[in-house]
């Protein structure tokens, strides 16, 4: 099992030595991506952009929705 998030009541039902305080997680080493909740859904969906088509995509993708500078700075 990968390093993760989730909504922040649960905490304790993850592994605390995979859990990570962050609005959204990718672990590479097992392709998983999660994400704190539906405020995070934005994030979340802007990290799945980046990892399937790329930076500059998710970038295009955040600058149209007029987002401010985020977790990923998609808008720098």
């Amino acid at each position: 099992m990968g390093n993760m998030t989730g909504f922040p009541a649960l905490k304790d039902k993850i592994d605390s030595t995979k859990w990570m305080d962050q609005r959204v997680v990718y672990d590479r080493r097992v392709n998983l991506v999660t994400s704190q909740g539906p405020g995070t859904s934005i994030d979340f969906a802007l990290k799945i952009v980046f990892l399937l088509l790329g930076r500059e995509k998710a970038e295009e993708i955040a600058w149209q929705l007029v987002l401010p500078p985020g977790i990923y700075n998609y808008r720098e």
